[in-house]
């Protein structure tokens, strides 16, 4: 079954939010990539509310674009 858009966004927020406090590590959020069922979705993170969610920019450095891709490759 194919989740509905917003909660989607809501939960890859809410991984980006947990790989940036250390909760999980980017590999994880790999696995559950990789694997899409609610089984492989780590307990750790917990989707985000709704309310007030928006995308203004996306922008990395390319030391933190690097140091990420390296990471995944791992």
């Amino acid at each position: 079954m194919v989740k509905p858009i917003n909660e989607n966004v809501r939960r890859t927020v809410a991984s980006l939010i947990a790989v940036a406090k250390g909760i999980v590590t980017p590999r994880d959020i790999k696995f559950m990539l990789e694997i899409p069922s609610r089984h492989s979705w780590n307990p750790k993170i917990k989707t985000v509310p709704a309310h007030g969610l928006y995308l203004c920019e996306v922008a990395y450095s390319k030391d933190d674009l690097s140091k990420f891709k390296t990471q995944l490759e791992d």
